[in-house]
């Protein structure tokens, strides 16, 4: 067999190795938000079944995004990404200081 085939480049090393830091980064988030349970329920005055629905949902965002953001980038280029992306991210800190400053009226 040719050694020639063998090889794997840097830039797939790269791929994989930035994948599994990824991947173990999900695992510590998720690790680390299960110890977090009795200190949720204490300062939220909630059921640990409760909890455990913020956690469920939690994933569920982080996969959703995922499918949206392999969409996106399928289908946008990156320029026009960020560009909205800056454009969409003052228009949010607006509407959360809006908020803020409704509710202490």
């Amino acid at each position: 067999m040719d050694t020639e085939q063998l090889k794997v480049t840097p830039r797939t090393l790269l791929a994989i190795f930035g994948t599994t830091a990824l991947a173990f980064c999900g695992v510590l988030v998720e690790t680390s938000m299960n110890v977090t349970f009795p200190t949720l329920m204490q300062q939220f005055h909630t059921s640990m079944n409760a909890v455990q629905w913020v956690t469920t949902e939690y994933l569920l965002a982080v996969a959703a995004t995922m499918v949206i953001a392999g969409y996106v980038q399928s289908r946008f280029t990156a320029r026009s990404i960020i560009l909205t992306a800056a454009q969409l991210l003052p228009s949010g800190e607006l509407c959360v200081r809006w908020r803020l400053i409704c509710r202490s009226c």
